[in-house]
């Protein structure tokens, strides 16, 4: 039994050491060769992108006061403010417009499928 009992206990040794000795090739191996960092620039943290399956959204309320509150932020910064989205910059008025679109349209049609459609057609998504 003692001999059995030792075979065991020798294979369990033999394949913990394996699995200890795998798990320090794999740290060593990320420490030799680290991920490259990606440097973050304008034109390469937003990319545009398809638009996302949107649903319809029970929330038209709160997105509009969401919206509103956006707009108060907009008043507090100055005319020639520009807000850049990879590739693109827009002008504060632009935004702002493009709220009040946005908000406009919601207003009008609902949160349901077709100011949705409307969304997915007029805005760009990054």
């Amino acid at each position: 039994m003692k001999t059995v009992n030792l075979r065991f206990e020798q294979k369990h040794l033999l394949v913990s050491v394996i699995v200890i000795i795998a798990a320090i090739l794999v740290v060593l191996g990320l420490l030799r060769h680290p991920s490259k960092k990606i440097e973050w620039t304008q034109t390469n943290s937003l990319k545009e992108a398809q638009a996302p399956e949107l649903h319809d959204l029970a929330v038209g309320e709160s997105l509009a006061q969401a919206v509103d509150q956006s707009l108060r932020f907009l008043e507090r910064l100055p005319a020639g403010q520009t807000f850049i989205f990879g590739p693109h910059q827009y002008s504060l008025a632009t935004v702002r417009d493009s709220l009040l679109d946005f908000k406009t349209k919601l207003l009008e049609l609902g949160p349901g499928d077709e100011f949705l459609r409307y969304v997915e057609e007029h805005f760009k998504f990054y």
